[in-house]
């Protein structure tokens, strides 16, 4: 008998919290790229976080964390995401735009729907 607990709300949250770290790098390291870097070798490095989070984004390992939703399918996400990071009035700095819901400890990706 095996003493392994499944517990798909923990899961979900696990999978939510894992896509939100990704919307989180890509927007940051987006911003400094659009931004600009007088350190090239910083620039070098959120070019590459980028990167990653593009790959990432077109892997299946992100298609199975998102179950498939319309609005998670990258060519969606990765729009709503450029929008975003073009909009300096919603988002005048390059901090983590979405955050764990404190009231319920909880992540959630509705802000990027």
């Amino acid at each position: 008998m095996s003493n392994f607990i499944y517990d798909e709300d923990a899961l979900d949250e696990l999978a939510n919290a894992i896509i939100l770290q990704a919307c989180n790098d890509y927007f940051i390291s987006s911003r400094a790229i659009k931004k600009g870097s007088q350190h090239w070798g910083h620039l070098r490095n959120v070019k590459n976080v980028r990167e990653e989070c593009l790959d990432f984004f077109h892997s299946s390992w992100y298609a199975d964390l998102s179950r498939a939703e319309e609005a998670l399918a990258p060519t969606n996400l990765l729009a709503k995401l450029d929008r975003m990071v073009d909009d300096f009035d919603t988002y005048p700095t390059m901090a983590e735009p979405f955050k764990v819901h404190s009231e319920s400890g909880s992540a959630t990706y509705t802000d990027v729907m």
